[in-house]
């Protein structure tokens, strides 16, 4: 570093105050007080404290960022998973590198992670998608490359370090809050400002981890996130790199056509994208893991279940957190064709059925009552369920994934309470809760802690606590749970499926329950888009034709869905997809679509857009190139050639409910 000027830029970032005179510096950092010299020379700034000098960014890094301290936290406290895996990819590359950016496949997605982000490119700020489908492993090798990489800092094989920084599960208040929790209260890490780790994320030495992106950016405030998103890329003034993790779909449909989204608002900023798509686990994926965990005769293993499951791409054998489970019951047990039986009843439900097998297994084999008959189930498999699902309508009313040892006591004791349990029994279950095979107990701030084992079971049982409630008519109870934050896929599919299965008026109930709840809600609110996704979810292959007002709706909504004279008014849709999707005899009145995506297979039919607003179309082959429109004459020609019938043009008396936004094309 040979910019004095840089030099005492960086350095007031991390201090409370400082004086920089005459070659001293003495900065005030909380209640230590130091004080340095600093030597000028055309080959660099240098640094004495103690009668020993640095180069001024060595000086920086060690005892300004404190940085191995901060590798030695992410050491102990980034547990990435027991027997991790590498997935295979395919990576899009910088133009540094391939200037066509053609994707080409890669079988060590760690190492190429790794190598992508070590090699920044200058005046340049570079972003990285990882994306996958959900529960596919992005957060898995973010942690492991997080730990790899700070395992090579302290032995000085590396220069830079990966910071997490976790976005899912909450609602989205500040950026900066959340990129400094991930280091002072994760990490135990209070050494930085803010303006200090965009200093270092400048410099090079951090690359922040966005995980979770698409939960914070895609709901209806995203617009706040967006331009938290825009400020942070020009903050860091076409200099160093940042990861971000998302689903593949959220980065395809919405970054396709919104590359301004990384574009400074100063001119002259400078963006090189680039993607990681990870693979979902093939035969050589899942035969190395088992091999990791000691399995005998993996290939036979992997034979039978294919066999069984009638399928390769069964997602109990591509889906990471699956294929662990099914791997913990195979160590267990020696004949597994029971268990595989009930996932393969039903592809439609194998999730369910999956879950529903482990929790069996709970029930028959383990969870006995101790206190009498050795062979008497502690619990039902029915309680097991309500159980689960009470601690995890608690998390989510709570914005937690865990809870601690206090609120996990009060669940259990108003479990036992509304179950009438005998007190022996309530007392072994309060003591045998944590040893669930769907929970994991860890140590949290000297203090237990309970989560479940994947986020996708926890969303199974919200999804149940949710359609017990909607079939319950349960009003209070639907309205707190849809207005806390944005519900996710996983949740929305097993409340879905509960009410389904429930009596045959239940769903009709449940419609027009939604529909009212909809009627008093908030444009801003979550119930708009929770109840909106719902709605849709149950209509989706019902056969009947439904009215939904004041809607909104998030990525995808639309795709791979089946309706027939649906009709949606005053709503607003997120980008969405239309690939077998099977429109008949609906009606979109005075909506807004910010991105349509026109590609095959579908079926539309009689379907008409009246008084509708479209940011964007883009046409083409799913996989392949698509070709995007925002010009209104254009969007009409092609709505007009791709099966949608266009009502009047215009806005009536009605459009003041339309959802508001930079009005760039009306139909």
């Amino acid at each position: 570093m040979t910019d004095l000027a840089s030099f005492e830029r960086i350095v007031t970032s991390f201090v409370d105050d400082y004086d920089f005179r005459r070659g001293i510096l003495i900065m005030e950092r909380g209640d230590e007080l130091v004080e340095v010299s600093v030597t000028a020379t055309p080959k660099g700034i240098t640094v004495t404290r103690d009668g020993g000098a640095l180069p001024a960014t060595e000086w920086i890094y060690k005892d300004l960022a404190k940085l191995e301290l901060l590798a030695r936290r992410i050491v102990d406290l980034v547990h990435p998973p027991e027997h991790f895996v590498s997935p295979r990819g395919k990576l899009v590359d910088g133009v540094d590198v391939d200037p066509d950016g053609t994707e080409r496949t890669i079988d060590d997605a760690c190492g190429t992670l790794r190598n992508v982000l070590g090699r920044p490119l200058a005046g340049t700020t570079s972003v990285l998608y990882l994306t996958s489908e959900a529960g596919e492993g992005k957060t898995s090798l973010i942690e492991q490359v997080a730990v790899q990489q700070a395992e090579a800092y302290l032995k000085k094989k590396a220069d830079w370090l990966l910071l997490p920084v976790p976005l899912g599960g909450r609602p989205f208040l500040r950026l900066d809050d959340a990129i400094v929790a991930a280091y002072v209260n994760r990490l135990k890490f209070p050494y930085w400002y803010y303006g200090g780790f965009i200093e270092l994320v400048r410099l090079g030495a951090i690359v922040p981890a966005f995980d979770g992106f698409e939960d914070m950016i895609a709901d209806s405030r995203s617009q706040a996130a967006r331009s938290a998103f825009k400020h942070l890329i020009g903050e860091l003034e076409s200099q160093g790199s940042i990861l971000v993790a998302a689903r593949r779909a959220f980065v395809d449909l919405s970054f396709g056509s919104q590359a301004d989204l990384w574009k400074a608002e100063s001119p002259g900023q400078d963006v090189q994208l680039r993607r990681l798509a990870l693979n979902r686990w093939d035969k050589s994926v899942f035969l190395r893991y088992a091999r990791k965990r000691q399995v005998i005769l993996p290939e036979a293993l992997y034979e039978d279940v294919t066999e069984q499951l009638r399928t390769p791409k069964h997602p109990v054998l591509t889906r990471a957190v699956l294929v662990r489970r099914l791997i913990d019951v195979a160590l267990e047990e020696n004949d597994l064709s029971a268990f595989l039986a009930r996932i393969s009843e039903d592809q439609t439900n194998y999730f369910y059925e999956f879950v529903e097998s482990i929790v069996r297994r709970e029930v028959e084999y383990k969870w006995h009552d101790l206190s009498g008959d050795k062979n008497a189930r502690l619990l039902s498999l029915e309680q097991h369920h309500q159980l689960l699902s009470m601690l995890a309508g608690e998390m989510w009313l709570c914005s937690v994934e865990m809870l601690g040892r206090e609120m996990l006591d009060m669940v259990v004791e108003i479990f036992a309470e509304d179950q009438d349990l005998p007190p022996s029994v309530a007392w072994q279950v309060r003591e045998r809760i944590g040893d669930h095979a769907l929970l994991h107990v860890q140590r949290e701030n000297r203090r237990d802690t309970v989560e479940f084992d994947h986020d996708d079971f926890r969303l199974f049982y919200l999804g149940q606590t949710l359609g017990h409630a909607l079939v319950n008519a349960d009003a209070t109870s639907v309205e707190q749970i849809l207005d806390t934050k944005t519900l996710t896929a996983p949740a929305i599919a097993e409340a879905t499926r509960l009410v389904r299965q429930a009596r045959p008026t239940a769903a009709r109930e449940v419609l027009d329950l939604l529909d009212e709840t909809l009627k008093y809600a908030s444009q801003v609110s979550y119930l708009r888009e929770n109840a909106g996704m719902l709605l849709l979810s149950l209509l989706d292959n019902l056969g009947i034709g439904h009215t939904i007002r004041r809607g909104t709706f998030g990525l995808d909504s639309l795709a791979g869905r089946s309706f027939s004279g649906l009709v949606v008014k005053d709503s607003s849709f997120a980008a969405t997809r239309l690939k077998d999707t099977q429109l008949h005899r609906c009606t979109f009145s005075r909506c807004r679509f910010e991105r349509l995506v026109i590609d095959e297979p579908r079926d539309i039919q009689h379907t008409e857009l009246n008084e509708c607003q479209l940011d964007s179309i883009a046409i083409g082959q799913s996989g392949g190139e698509m070709r995007s429109y925002f010009d209104t004459a254009d969007i009409r020609w092609q709505l007009n050639h791709h099966g949608f019938s266009l009502g009047a043009q215009g806005q009536d008396e009605d459009a003041a409910e339309t959802p508001s936004g930079t009005i760039s094309s009306w139909i």
